[in-house]
């Protein structure tokens, strides 16, 4: 969410943060030395920066009197009155753009005063944006200068050289301090990088549309006149992959109820709600009138819905941890008859550590490179106006750094200390913190047969670590209790060691239900030979006891605390004045340290009520079949949402108009157009990329245990069935790990959904194992055999 301040490049920060997405941009030109005489008497008497009538017109003015006289802003300082700042300092306007380039002999610029108003200018195409600061910077050099002479030859007068000098001074910050950029900035040419994309676009369409043919046209043509190929194997078994038609079924297509279907709605509400939040954070600050609307806006009860989109991001990482730990201790327990756990050698350990993390790279990786390039070399291309030279600049860090994205270290690597949300395509900073917390987890958990109480030590650490630092960094810098705070932003927000707490409890509830599971199945209640039969997470009741109730109403106490206290500590001035909070630094310090972990804590609760056959219509909801088909574009949404919403603010001929109304419309736009082009993707990349890495996975599994795949590893011994076979496991089940399963398992092809994959919660791909689906086997279905 905090990505959202850094990718806007017309949001004021504090002083010494580039406003530029990734901190490029415009240089402040504080060093540039002062225009010669000889300079301004030519931009004086040539007149190429003076503007004709139509021009003006086109303008929103000029910058030493729009919005205010300059001379008038140091009164202002001087008095202190901070809604005249505020007002002046949020000042938004671009003049009539299409007016001005319609002109042939004029060209739109656009100047962003130092904190203060943005003006759109309609200069004369032979006067650059620098030429016109620099002609204010002679101004205020004479006017100086003159100001210095009259005082020194009228002693009297000396007071009355006082407005001189604050409008040079004025002049001077205007022509130093502004940033600046014109409609001719925007450059159309093809970059190596745009054309890669079209190539790499334009085969994997031609990949889609020549399997999708392939698979519904020619092969029934062919099997019905040559017949299978030798063994009942399906000819052109290559085209499943991108077969476009056959994917959109695998999308579409539910599994029977299971209990942890509620997941794929926590997963889809949770993606939404993201979105919610940077539509309207966006809008709010890059808003025209964002006094008195905005500031209004932030001083309602209201704000508090949009600050819960933070939390969003702690469910995904309590979901991602849960998951992570239910699939990897599960492969771990495979080894040995379910009931006696066989301790697993270091070197084992490693190599399946090191085998999950690369299947998990492979599934998450190809779409998420896809977005990232396209954000890089190909949104540059497809828009104007007079903020698109913004939207260029906004991907060019990502030329430099886009293999620290790839790599998943872009939260703590990047150009210039522009790491986290300020560096490459900022809002991605989660997945490098998910996919470093999954590589510990599958490096520790494999350990947990041998050495539990090392295992639940080292996560128990890790929440300890995250619960100190973040007391700590938020007392050491004074955050406040918003992401919103430039302090909680930079220090505590994407940090890995501000946020593994989460992560880590998501991991130990999955450690609890894992161990009720066993116990369940292994106990009096369940013994070991019951055939393939699994016991549930959490045993069902008949009938709610109080403690039940009373767990169910401390985990929404937990969760509406953490929602709903920071507004005890904003209502009184709103979010920003700092002078009408009601905490004391060690309250936010506590509560810094806290919320998050409180949060996942309070996930904890609520869903072991679900999980206990309790939550009536919640539970109903939340596992509606719906869910499993958007859960599995939920990834592809949460990439490509802030590609969207940048590309039309960046687009806009001027700055919105900030209203819920209009906000709201487009957030449901926006929502609609990332789940498109999440689709898109997934039938373009994610999903044949999945396909491929899983065939893949399975012709290694059937070399590794000998032909045929019917027979067991040498020397191996006889096993219970424990894991079952997949088509008697439960169909809560995405805990299928293919790397566990011998190849005499049969069907253990899975989807991006396995586990494995699905840790990354936010990579929103379902927890459906399509193992079943024939042609995800290698076999042909029914009606292609005909």
């Amino acid at each position: 969410m905090r990505a959202v301040l850094h990718v806007l490049a017309f949001i004021p920060l504090a002083a010494g943060q580039s406003p530029w997405p990734g901190g490029g941009g415009l240089p402040e030109r504080a060093d540039e030395p002062p225009p010669t005489l000889a300079e301004c008497a030519e931009l004086f008497f040539s007149g190429r920066c003076n503007q004709t009538s139509m021009q003006q017109i086109a303008s929103a003015g000029s910058p030493l009197l729009r919005p205010l006289p300059f001379y008038r802003i140091f009164e202002v300082l001087g008095v202190g009155n901070e809604q005249t700042l505020a007002a002046w300092g949020t000042f938004k306007d671009m003049g009539s753009y299409d007016l001005c380039v319609a002109d042939a002999a004029s060209h739109h610029c656009t100047v962003q005063a130092f904190g203060g108003p943005s003006l759109g200018l309609c200069l004369p195409r032979g006067c650059s944006v620098h030429d016109y600061l620099r002609r204010y910077r002679c101004e205020e050099l004479l006017i100086f200068d003159s100001a210095n002479a009259t005082a020194a030859l009228v002693p009297v007068l000396r007071n009355a050289t006082v407005a001189l000098q604050a409008l040079s001074k004025a002049l001077e910050y205007l022509a130093v301090r502004s940033r600046s950029f014109c409609a001719e900035d925007v450059s159309y040419d093809l970059t190596p990088g745009a054309l890669a994309m079209a190539v790499v676009t334009a085969t994997l369409g031609a990949a889609v549309v020549g399997s999708t043919l392939v698979a519904h046209l020619l092969r029934p043509a062919w099997h019905a006149r040559h017949g299978a190929l030798p063994g009942g194997a399906p000819r052109f078994a290559w085209a499943r992959h991108f077969d476009a038609v056959g994917n959109a079924r695998r999308l579409v297509a539910t599994r029977p109820a299971g209990e942890l279907d509620f997941l794929d709605g926590l997963r889809v509400l949770s993606t939404g709600y993201v979105e919610l939040g940077h539509q309207f954070l966006i809008a709010a600050f890059s808003s025209k009138n964002v006094v008195p609307a905005v500031s209004d806006y932030l001083r309602s009860f209201e704000v508090t819905a949009i600050l819960g989109a933070f939390s969003s991001v702690d469910t995904f990482f309590w979901m991602s941890g849960l998951l992570a730990a239910l699939a990897l201790l599960r492969r771990a327990d495979a080894r040995g008859d379910g009931e006696q756990r066989a301790p697993v050698g270091v070197r084992r350990a490693l190599a399946q550590a090191a085998t999950a993390l690369l299947h998990r790279l492979a599934r998450l990786t190809p779409v998420y490179a896809y977005v990232l390039f396209a954000y890089t070399h190909v949104l540059p291309l497809v828009g104007s106006g007079p903020l698109w030279a913004q939207a260029q600049r906004s991907g060019e860090v990502c030329t430099r750094t886009w293999w620290t994205n790839l790599l998943y270290v872009n939260n703590v690597l990047g150009e210039d200390g522009q790491n986290g949300t300020a560096g490459c395509m900022g809002w991605s900073w989660y997945l490098a913190n998910d996919m470093q917390f999954f590589a510990a987890a599958a490096f520790a958990l494999p350990f947990y047969p041998a050495a539990p109480r090392l295992v639940v030590g080292f996560f128990v650490g890790a929440l300890a670590l995250s619960v100190g630092a973040s007391a700590a960094l938020s007392h050491a810098y004074a955050a406040d209790i918003t992401t919103l705070d430039v302090a909680n932003g930079k220090y505590l927000y994407a940090e890995p060691h501000t946020r593994c707490g989460t992560y880590a409890v998501g991991v130990l509830f999955g450690i609890f239900l894992h161990e009720r599971a066993r116990a369940a199945r292994f106990g009096a209640r369940l013994p070991s030979d019951a055939g393939g039969e699994r016991a549930p997470l959490v045993a069902r009741r008949e009938r709610a006891t109080w403690a039940h109730a009373a767990g169910w109403a401390a985990s929404v106490g937990v969760l509406l605390a953490v929602f709903l206290l920071p507004w005890t500590n904003f209502s009184a001035g709103g979010l920003f004045d700092k002078s009408a909070q009601r905490w004391t630094p060690p309250a936010k310090d506590v509560y810094n340290g806290t919320q998050r972990q409180l949060w996942a804590l309070g996930l904890c609760g609520l869903s072991h009520w679900l999980l206990s056959g309790r939550g009536g219509p919640v539970r109903a909801l939340l596992s509606a079949p719906l869910w499993q088909v958007l859960a599995k574009l939920s990834y592809g949404a949460y990439l490509w949402h802030l590609v969207i919403i940048l590309g039309l603010y960046f687009s806009a001929l001027d700055y919105k108009t900030f209203s819920r109304v209009d906000v709201t419309v487009n957030y449901v736009a926006v929502l609609l157009a990332s789940y498109v082009l999440s689709l898109a993707s997934f039938l373009l990349v994610e999903k044949p990329f999945a396909s491929m890495e899983a065939a893949l996975l399975a012709k290694l599994m059937r070399g590794a245990t000998g032909s045929g795949g019917g027979g067991k590893r040498a020397n191996e011994p006889a096993r219970a069935a424990y894991p079952p076979p997949l088509m008697q496991a439960p169909p809560w089940q995405p805990l299928t790990n293919p790397i566990a399963a011998p190849a005499g398992d049969g069907a253990y092809e899975t989807d991006a959904a396995v586990a494995i994959a699905l840790p990354g919660a936010l990579s929103g791909v379902s927890s459906r194992n399509e193992a079943a689906m024939p042609a995800d086997r290698g076999e042909e279905p029914q009606q292609e055999q005909q």
